[in-house]
């Protein structure tokens, strides 16, 4: 009951802080679920851009959201900042199923840049409005402790289904769709890992603890978060 208490009170807390990125993760996890179910590759084909904007548009919210409370928005702000995001994101999705024919290498090359760009962000938003080497550096040390944890417990959850779906289809001849497994990497991705990550991460989101780094550690941390 502690466990389940205690996970409750983590969601809660977690939704509280970032609730327009986990509605987002969670509804788009489950439409491109919900797609793959269809069984269908030209059905899902149509809907590249939906699934290409869903992806693109997790780490702008949550650079977005970091931008927020480092400008120490009052809650009228901070809904209108993120309206603004969810306009540019539309816009982007606008742009790959209206203006573009086809998504070919171009479109492709703009979303892995427009990823990175808000990887980025993520790393620099909450110091956007001060710098503090010293808070920057331990909030690299909570970025990089919440993606490897998040990252742990989302791949032992998906090796775990994986193989209860294995188990079923050997010993019952359950018969699953193509997609089951990208749908459980999805679920757990998606879901999972978003959830673990954003729990993880600690608000004030940099502490003035001393870090020692020296310059082989400082680019090694950069490089691996971006």
């Amino acid at each position: 009951m502690n466990f389940i208490s205690t996970l409750s009170q983590n969601a809660l807390s977690c939704f509280k802080r970032f609730p327009l990125v986990l509605i987002w993760v969670t509804s788009g996890s489950f439409f491109l679920i919900g797609l793959y179910a269809t069984d269908d590759y030209d059905l899902i084909g149509n809907y590249e851009a939906i699934s290409l904007t869903f992806v693109v548009g997790v780490a702008w919210l949550i650079g977005t959201q970091f931008i927020s409370e480092g400008l120490e928005h009052n809650s009228f702000s901070r809904t209108v900042f993120r309206g603004i995001c969810l306009t540019l994101i539309g816009l982007f999705y606008y742009y790959l199923d209206v203006l573009s024919e086809d998504i070919s290498e171009i479109e492709y090359s703009r979303f892995f840049l427009l990823l990175l760009a808000g990887h980025v962000l993520v790393i620099f938003a909450p110091f956007i409005n001060t710098w503090n080497a010293q808070k920057f550096w331990n909030y690299l040390k909570s970025l990089a402790f919440s993606l490897i944890r998040s990252a742990l417990y989302a791949l032992v959850l998906f090796i775990g289904l994986s193989v209860a779906i294995a188990a079923f289809d050997f010993l019952f001849d359950v018969k699953f769709n193509s997609y089951i497994y990208l749908q459980n990497l999805v679920f757990c991705l998606g879901v999972v890992n978003t959830f673990i990550f954003l729990n993880d991460l600690p608000k004030p989101i940099a502490s003035d603890e001393s870090v020692e780094f020296n310059k082989a550690i400082e680019v090694l941390v950069v490089y691996i978060l971006i």
